[in-house]
């Protein structure tokens, strides 16, 4: 291989890889070319970090205790989904190795594991997806999480209390971006004004419902900010959620693209 300046190396070695992220034989066949490549290519291949059962779980936290990597490779995971199947004591493990995760989905039923709401106050955060009871019980404490948090995406797993549950978000003052999904629970105009209150830097309110909902109702019915969108199955919740990841449209892209084209209209004709 004819010698290159390491960064253009670099560059041309990491440009081939996130072309092809997800094949898992290019990054065999790169992480043999030599070390300081494997390193690169681990870098990028461990930004996002998928795990969706506690198979997948212990897997990720064999590599963890295996010292193959040094100590604060973890850092490295900058996007993180833990799945409804993940278990919460490997749930907790894994945040305590990833100190670093800015965009995390976190569908893990930790009730019985209070530590994990503080795990996930030490993040960086900046996109967080969680179910609505969980909100309530993250740290208010100053943090960086606290001032860095900008989108939010709720589950709402249980009918019960949705309103005053959704209260607890004035705890969060620079959300620009919201997803409330509510999945078979009702939908009322009362919810989105509490919402929309509760945020001063509202820009997006996506209303996810079941099929039975009028997506036309629910956003006739309030402000231009509200848009209403369909109720996604996992795999399509995990493609979308990966997609900001290669810059792909994705849910809160598209309603940007709505709620642009609404002002434009309500302007008329240039």
């Amino acid at each position: 291989m004819p010698n290159l300046p390491f960064e253009l190396e670099r560059e041309i070695f990491e440009l081939a890889f996130r072309g092809d992220r997800q094949n898992s034989n290019l990054k065999l066949a790169f992480c043999m070319v030599a070390r300081r490549v494997r390193v690169w290519i681990d870098l990028i291949f461990y930004a996002m970090v998928t795990i969706r059962d506690d198979g997948r779980a212990g897997r990720f936290l064999s590599l963890v205790d295996s010292n193959l990597k040094p100590p604060t490779f973890f850092s490295a995971v900058k996007i993180l989904y833990l799945g409804a199947f993940v278990s919460a004591p490997k749930a907790c493990r894994i945040l305590a190795s990833c100190p670093a995760v800015e965009l995390f989905t976190f569908w893990v039923n930790c009730d019985a594991h209070p530590e994990s709401s503080n795990l996930i106050g030490r993040l960086p955060l900046r996109r967080l997806s969680l179910e609505l009871n969980h909100i309530s019980r993250l740290p208010a404490t100053p943090g960086t999480w606290l001032s860095s948090l900008n989108h939010l995406y709720i589950i709402v797993w249980s009918d019960d209390n949705i309103l005053e549950l959704l209260l607890t978000i004035r705890r969060l003052p620079h959300l620009t971006h919201v997803a409330v999904d509510f999945g078979f629970a009702p939908v009322s105009a009362e919810h989105i004004a509490v919402v929309c209150s509760s945020c001063p830097s509202l820009r997006v309110l996506v209303i996810i419902a079941d099929s039975n909902s009028n997506p036309q109702h629910i956003e006739e019915e309030n402000d231009y900010r509200v848009v209403a969108q369909k109720q996604p199955e996992e795999e399509d919740f995990l493609a979308d959620w990966e997609a900001q990841y290669f810059g792909l449209p994705d849910m809160w892209s598209r309603a940007e693209a709505t709620i642009e084209e609404r002002l434009r209209k309500a302007a008329g004709p240039v």
